[in-house]
């Protein structure tokens, strides 16, 4: 039985630029004392909405339903469901009648008040990592004829943008359909940044071809297809790289959008994530070796990275679980089979014809998230902005369930919602989850390092330096006490490069050790960044570390403390040619997670110049 072993007050600090060495204490498990009662505090009511579409089996809106025609399970427990709103045609249709008016005629009907329709908040994403550049212009103008009509007077929208290299907010909240409609127009007219694995990749298949069988001597033999299979995993580390990337690029998103209000429609066009990456070369490589080389160190196995990619996701999902958003997903795979959700009525991913099982895995991860938050997969294609149409009927008419949770607000509850009408199908998000504190203050830091660092505000402090604006409460944006320093970044020396030393101290107080088996272990991962002055994120790389500490070192008094060392990886970050960390403005962000939790740090501080 796994048990959580206490911390004490005691961080450490590791400020060696390479690899480092640290020792720290920690202190013996303590029993918790109980909290005295308080009287007097205020009693905050907690509400989940859900939203639920309900249509026929034509997808045509069931709209005329009461809340008696439905029943809402948490985590397969029936509740109650006090708050029950009816939305038809973008407005809220259950409003009670007004009173009759005296200067009315005796006998005249009292009318409902005309309501005014409820807004909507448009989020654009647009992931171009292994997005083929045909299938995203095709994708961008089936997206913007839609948007023309579908986006209204009231509505508000947000346009990101991941381009495989950096993550940016092209167009902050607006209520503007204009210069919405402009930022689409004009990533549709940029180039799309190939990935860079993409002709390695066909050099190696090139090679792979050429290759013949054993007859100089199996040694040649031998040389060449490691040779081959070291290419192919430089592939797999670097596709690997670009998915984790995109996986954090999708995460700031979510933390940016977080302190908005009311129901999200995120529109997703991109080509999901690969869980296995290079696995088609993989795959190439040992259909020609693996015959004879099956048991060598040297194979190519994509499916290393699966584990911790698709922790990635899960946390991802978690994220969405938290916030009232539907993803409608558009996918750039291939444009054959069903293209759309309401096509067949039982799309499944394993039916499209997608080339090689990394096309199917990164299809039908992007139609999870469209799955699990309630919304509808497409596929790029020629009437895609027809098909959309069903998206503008989901957001104009639905039915939002309102009711109080049980629980911890952190938990994560699955939810089902049934209608008695015979034929009818029901979409909604299939978990629930508050945000903690330290969520929303962690949400409120990515939210501002992916805004553009305000001039104005900037010259008013130059001119009143008492007039500064307090920093927000590092408690609660910095749970795991992280602190960060940036040094001067220095020329790689065996490329273009350069690479950036950094100092880095965690609270080990703050991270979650758990007993297994015979040794205490904690986990966390750090991710890090660079963030321009107009909100540009430009990723660099992720780093895991662990942390055991064997049970015979455990102290044997609960006041004892117990010293012990970790090697952690401090060595300088790379920055890649074409990030421009030399413009003025540019800061270093950290993101560290325990793992056992997800707690999460968010730091930013400055590079030194």
């Amino acid at each position: 039985m796994r048990q959580l072993l206490r911390r004490g007050s005691l961080g450490f600090a590791l400020f060696l630029p390479l690899l480092a060495f640290a020792q720290a204490e920690v202190p013996a498990p303590q029993a918790q004392s109980q909290p005295a009662p308080q009287y007097g505090e205020e009693i905050e009511v907690r509400v989940i909405d859900i939203d639920v579409v309900v249509t026929d089996k034509q997808g045509n809106p069931l709209t005329n339903l009461t809340r008696d025609d439905f029943e809402l399970y948490e985590d397969g427990k029936r509740v109650e469901v006090p708050y029950f709103t009816r939305i038809v045609e973008g407005r809220i249709a259950d409003v009670p009648a007004a009173a009759a008016d005296p200067a009315q005629p005796a006998g005249a009907a009292a009318t409902a008040p005309a309501t005014p329709r409820t807004p909507l908040t448009w989020i654009v994403y647009i992931d171009q990592t292994n997005f083929p550049p045909q299938r995203r212009n095709q994708a961008m103008r089936q997206l913007q004829t839609f948007l023309a009509t579908a986006v209204t007077a009231g509505d508000r929208g947000v346009v990101a943008h991941n381009d495989g290299r950096v993550f940016k907010l092209r167009q902050g909240l607006t209520d503007d359909p204009k210069l919405l409609m402009d930022v689409l127009a004009a990533i549709e007219k940029e180039r799309v940044m190939a990935s860079p694995t993409m002709n390695r990749s066909n050099n190696i298949r090139n090679e792979l071809n050429r290759a013949e069988g054993p007859g100089g001597g199996d040694r040649e033999w031998e040389f060449i297809a490691q040779n081959i299979a070291n290419d192919v995993n430089q592939v797999i580390e670097e596709e690997a790289v670009r998915t984790r990337n995109a996986i954090n690029a999708m995460a700031a998103l979510l933390d940016a959008l977080a302190p908005l209000e009311g129901r999200l429609a995120l529109v997703y066009v991109g080509a999901g994530f690969n869980t296995r990456p290079g696995m088609a070369l993989a795959q190439a490589w040992n259909s020609k070796f693996q015959l004879w080389l099956r048991n060598e160190s040297y194979v190519p196995d994509p499916d290393r990275h699966r584990e911790p990619l698709t922790r990635d996701i899960g946390r991802l999902y978690s994220n969405f679980s938290a916030m009232r958003v539907t993803v409608y997903t558009i996918h750039g795979g291939d444009a054959g089979g069903v293209t759309s959700v309401e096509d067949a009525g039982d799309f499944e991913p394993s039916r499209t014809t997608d080339s090689g099982a990394a096309g199917l895995t990164e299809a039908g991860l992007a139609r999870e998230m469209s799955d699990r938050t309630g919304g509808l997969f497409f596929k790029v294609n020629q009437t895609l902005a027809k098909q959309m149409e069903s998206v503008r009927r989901d957001l104009s008419n639905y039915y939002s369930l309102g009711y109080r949770p049980t629980g911890s607000p952190a938990d994560a509850r699955r939810v089902k919602v049934k209608v008695k009408v015979d034929g009818a199908r029901v979409r909604h998000r299939e978990t629930v989850r508050e945000r903690t504190r330290q969520e929303k203050a962690t949400s409120a830091a990515v939210a501002a390092m992916t805004q553009p660092q305000p001039r104005v505000a900037t010259k008013l402090q130059q001119q009143q330096p008492g007039a500064a604006t307090p920093a927000a409460d590092p408690t609660a944006a910095n749970p795991l006490g992280v602190t960060v320093q940036a040094e001067r970044p220095r020329p790689d020396g065996w490329s273009k490069d350069f690479v950036l030393p950094f100092r880095f101290s965690i609270n080990l107080e703050a991270l979650t050790f758990v007993k297994n088996d015979s040794v205490h272990r904690a986990a966390f991962a750090m991710h890090f960044a660079l963030v321009g002055p107009d909100g540009s994120v430009y990723p660099l790389e992720s780093r895991d570390q662990a942390l055991a500490v064997p049970d015979k070192e455990m102290p044997s008094r609960p006041d004892a403390m117990v010293n012990y060392a970790w090697h952690v990886d401090l060595a300088p970050l790379k920055i890649p040619e074409d990030v421009p960390w030399k413009q003025k403005g540019m800061r270093l962000t950290v993101t560290v997670e325990d793992r056992t939790t997800s707690t999460r740090s968010v730091i930013t501080v400055p590079i030194e110049k």
